[in-house]
């Protein structure tokens, strides 16, 4: 059973509680949500409400972070929607929010123009920057010290596959970049905490059918390194994102060195799915962007 499993039994005392929580009759439709990893998730009303279960008390812990950066956004006019919490269990044993309907972005991007690829990268950017100026007192600061360990971690998920696959020169440059250029460079452009999404990808935003931007999952919100939401795989989104940000050149040569970082860290999720595809294109861009990088 691979990680973002779960059994008929637990699915079963999952949608009981969700069905006591919103007074559902056993007609209603919960569909599982197949790619959670950190959670279970369920869907009602495709996504109308939203209900996620801890696969681990670390997972609780997140969820105090994401109940109490949630309400607060509540409160303020943001370039883009986000949940809104709405049941939360005892200890955070669950949390169930109104949903934003639509698709993923990640799932969208293929079939949009580069204008409009553009246009969301900048109100992606415009909400990092209002996230980034606000001040929330959770006692989650992740270090730069963290992070590289964090980074360590996919690697070393990764790194089956990655030796595998890869020719033992290029294991060896995938494995100096994580270890030495990476860690290296962090620390030489400086660390600079702001209170971040943590996991601001396509993946966790969601494009409405009014065309509205949707960000969701704020289960890493943290004191992270401001370059921490403006880094990843996407350049296009990244660009405008950047750019509407305002981004120094400091920040951005933060950035792009964690998005050479994507690939391995993207990988340990495929491999959950068993998804060849996946991991395929993983270990091709872990050549383009680090081996031959």
């Amino acid at each position: 059973m691979h990680a973002h499993d779960v059994t008929p039994q637990q699915q079963a005392a999952d949608e009981s509680v969700v069905r006591r929580e919103l007074g559902l009759s056993g007609s209603e439709q919960i569909e599982f949500e197949e790619g959670g990893w950190d959670s279970r998730v369920y869907l009602v009303n495709r996504g109308e409400v939203v209900f996620k279960f801890p696969r681990s008390p670390r997972v609780s812990e997140q969820y105090e972070y994401e109940t109490a950066v949630l309400r607060m956004l509540e409160q303020r006019e943001l370039p883009a929607r986000t949940p809104r919490v709405r049941w939360v269990g005892a200890n955070y044993s669950f949390l169930g929010y109104e949903g934003i309907p639509g698709t993923s972005l990640d799932d969208a991007l293929p079939d949009l123009d580069p204008s409009r690829q553009a246009e969301i990268g900048a109100t992606i950017g415009r909400f990092v920057k209002t996230l980034h100026e606000l001040t929330l007192d959770v006692p989650r600061t992740i270090t730069l010290d963290h992070e590289v360990r964090i980074y360590h971690e996919k690697f070393g998920l990764a790194e089956p596959i990655l030796r595998a696959q890869l020719t033992q020169d290029e294991f060896k440059a995938a494995r100096y970049f994580f270890f030495e250029v990476l860690p290296s460079e962090l620390r030489r452009l400086g660390h600079d905490p702001k209170l971040c999404h943590g996991d601001l990808g396509p993946w966790n935003v969601v494009v409405t059918p009014d065309n509205e931007l949707g960000i969701i999952d704020f289960g890493d919100v943290g004191y992270w390194d401001a370059s921490k939401d403006l880094s990843g795989r996407d350049q296009g989104l990244l660009a405008a994102a950047r750019d509407a940000y305002g981004a120094d050149e400091n920040l951005r040569a933060k950035a792009t060195v964690r998005d050479r970082a994507f690939p391995v860290l993207d990988m340990p999720f495929y491999m959950g799915k068993s998804d060849p595809a996946g991991v395929g294109m993983c270990l091709a861009e872990t050549r383009r962007l680090i081996v031959h990088g």
